[in-house]
């Protein structure tokens, strides 16, 4: 098992600032993963004990940015919370965990007497572990087993962890999250675009070994024995399968270029997406199978045609058997089958946008911007000091014309820098009633932060300036915290702390009660408490968020200055408008929804190809019967319908096989939809009206053309 834990750091180059997410860990922690460096070492135990030499590791990002990729990087001093530290190794591109880390340091050799120092009973501390398991142990098991360990250990720790509580998760869901799904859901619609390509080539060779039929006749009259014809088929199609292979590489290795490009910035390990020699002969053994799946059913059944029949002079009245063309009808229906499970996938990912980009957040978006700051903490280790710093910094900032309020903010919204998670107890909850209470974000906020953001308040007060250290220690929930604690009852007054009933965290009386927010994460409305800056113990929030009269973009030059104003060492590093954020959490599902998309477009072209290609064949086979309708009488509008009815039975058929498969298959695209169930009957709806729509033009160019027919000229072909 090792350890390790993450924060924004500023560390400096010879006097310059690199702001960084720097990441603290022990000595085992590189030897546990498995993860070899490409240049120098990584840390080793030896690193994490009293006395040693502080020692860094890079990642590879940084040291090709910061660097430019040069060996001499080892070796290199960088300065950190007032020591200088080693540059002894570069860590492998890909790997990136935690998320977004950059630097890797040994724990401080007193890190227990530093948390126990600085634990008070009103912060919840976090451990992150990292371990391994033994062969055949579940997660379960595991967890069990730690719950039981920290159980027994109570009495060994300091009184501010005692009660902390196990969370396992396995590490590649941790890392890849919902990339999975994404992948997942790509490689099927892969998979399924693949099968009808194939299915669209074969049935397009069962309608040109139709039309050869005459030409493998003569063939075979000349000596040609069907092993030969059907070796010659299968070459032809092979050839097909090649030159579609070696184009679909071609465009693949440009594609690739763009997918990377469109990709979101937490796909993992997206700058390793390319077109390696691993994919070229994946793409080898595909174009093999693409090339026997697609021409050796055809290939068998037109060398086992009566081929005699042409040349006793068949041909005038011969077309293909009831088995072949069942079999293309067969094919045809698949084929649209598996268009509609891809295009409703597509469909619900479009629709699931739409409500994903509409949802309430709970507080005003418009002409709010965010920015990041940054502060080496060795400047003002006190947090009297930064908090100190952090409220003239608001007061500046709030004095900007243009600027109607401006907050401190735990973190930017969106941004995936987690935050704090928590157990809590209400008062006057029985033990019943406590064991059924939800884990609650709480955020750590300045005064002004319901006003800046425009966070409705329900009851209560907001707070204030009386809200310091030596006051009484308060707190505001959310409505759905106070609706379950104090169900019927004012909330306000009544007192709420962190942790179970038996904790040794302090009291906090209510004095407010603010609407729900999605603040952290689109897709989740979570109960949430807040908690005075002066009051909390933890680190003090350099984040602001400023509530503009005009385009929010307009401010960012002053606050620049006024931060500079406050202290020189106090930096913008990041930070946009509300909407500009809101893009991030917008990323993968656009990303998803533009993947899926284009293989819906592609397998709804092919699927019409498909019905195209067989309507056609069949008109142009029954070109005699027409003339001869025709020319007993029938009405034009009789052989188109008759054409059309043909065509539109077969989509019809494949509309009700789709519709099964796709009632089974989109259950695996839950976890990718937002407000939309997979079952939607609009989406399903639409699609089947969609593929309807395309079935019937497919059908309308071969019908118009039968409707045409010159009854003397197809007697006469004949």
């Amino acid at each position: 098992v090792a350890y390790h834990g993450t924060s924004e750091q500023v560390l400096r180059d010879a006097g310059r600032p690199l702001t960084l997410s720097a990441t603290w860990v022990t000595g085992d922690f590189f030897p546990l993963l498995g993860v070899a460096p490409v240049l120098g070492r990584t840390l080793r135990p030896s690193d994490d004990v009293p006395g040693a030499e502080p020692v860094m590791v890079i990642g590879y990002g940084l040291w090709q940015r910061y660097f430019g990729g040069d060996a001499s990087a080892i070796g290199r001093s960088l300065e950190w919370n007032g020591k200088r530290f080693t540059v002894v190794g570069v860590l492998p591109r890909g790997f990136e965990y935690p998320k977004g880390a950059e630097v890797w340091v040994p724990v401080l050799p007193d890190f227990p007497a530093t948390l126990e120092a600085q634990a008070s009973p009103s912060e919840i501390m976090v451990f992150n572990l990292v371990g391994r398991l033994l062969p055949g142990a579940s997660v379960r098991e595991a967890s069990d087993d730690y719950a039981a360990f920290l159980r027994a250990s109570d009495a060994q720790r300091p009184p501010a962890l005692r009660e902390m509580r196990p969370v396992l998760t396995p590490l590649p869901r941790l890392i890849k999250g919902d990339a999975r799904a994404t992948l997942w859901a790509a490689a099927a619609a892969v998979g399924l675009l693949l099968l009808i390509a194939c299915v669209n080539v074969a049935n397009l060779l069962l309608i040109r070994g139709s039309a050869r039929t005459q030409e493998l006749a003569i063939r075979s009259a000349l000596g040609a024995g069907k092993r030969r014809l059907i070796r010659q088929l299968l070459t032809e199609s092979a050839v097909l399968a090649l030159l579609g292979g070696v184009l679909g590489i071609l465009i693949a290795i440009a594609a690739v270029r763009v997918l990377v490009a469109l990709a979101p910035p937490g796909l993992p390990r997206r700058e390793m997406i390319e077109v390696d020699p691993r994919v070229l002969l994946f793409a080898l053994a595909i174009t093999t199978a693409a090339a026997l799946l697609s021409g050796l059913l055809p290939a068998l059944l037109t060398a086992a045609g009566n081929l005699s029949v042409w040349l006793r002079g068949g041909h005038r009245t011969a077309s293909a058997s009831r088995g072949v063309q069942a079999l293309r009808h067969g094919l045809v229906i698949g084929q649209i089958s598996l268009a509609i499970v891809v295009v409703v996938g597509a469909g619900l990912l479009v629709r699931s946008l739409l409500a994903l980009q509409s949802v309430e957040l709970g507080f005003n978006e418009e002409r709010l911007l965010v920015v990041e700051t940054t502060f080496p903490p060795d400047l003002l280790p006190e947090r009297s000091g930064q908090v100190a710093l952090q409220e003239e910094m608001v007061a500046r900032v709030g004095a900007i014309p243009g600027v109607i309020s401006a907050a401190s903010l735990p973190r930017p919204p969106f941004s995936e820098q987690g935050g704090w998670t928590a157990m809590y107890t209400g008062e006057g909850q029985t033990p019943e009633a406590q064991a059924t209470n939800p884990w609650i974000n709480f955020e750590v906020v300045g005064s002004g932060y319901f006003r800046t953001l425009e966070i409705p308040l329900y009851r209560g007060r907001a707070f204030g300036e009386e809200d310091r250290e030596d006051a009484p220690r308060v707190a505001i929930v959310s409505e759905a915290v106070a609706r379950h604690s104090w169900p019927g009852e004012d909330p306000v007054g009544r007192r709420i702390k962190l942790g179970p009933a038996e904790s040794p965290g302090e009291w906090h009386t209510v004095v407010g009660v603010v609407g729900e927010t999605r603040y952290r994460e689109l897709t989740d409305l979570q109960p949430s408490l807040y908690l005075p800056i002066r009051q909390f113990g933890g680190p003090v929030p350099m984040s602001l968020a400023i509530r503009t009269r005009a385009d929010p973009a307009g401010v960012i030059p002053q606050i620049r200055r006024a931060l500079q104003e406050v202290h020189p060492e106090l930096m913008l590093v990041g930070g946009g408008s509300m909407r500009q954020l809101m893009a991030a959490p917008l990323a993968r599902p656009r990303f998803s929804t533009l993947l899926l998309g284009t293989f819906a477009v592609i397998t709804l072209l092919l699927a019409a190809v498909g019905l195209y290609g067989v309507m056609a064949a069949t008109v142009r086979q029954r070109t005699r019967e027409m003339g001869i309708r025709l020319a007993l009488g029938a009405r034009v509008e009789a052989v188109r319908r008759l054409v059309l009815r043909q065509g539109m039975g077969l989509a019809l058929w494949g509309c009700v096989l789709g519709l099964i498969g796709a009632f089974l298959g989109t259950r695996a695209l839950q976890s990718m939809l937002f407000g939309i169930s997979p079952t939607d009957p609009l989406t399903i709806g639409a699609v089947v009206g969609l593929i309807l729509a395309t079935a019937a033009l497919a059908c309308y160019l071969p019908a118009r053309r039968a409707s045409r027919v010159d009854p003397v000229n197809a007697l006469r072909a004949e």
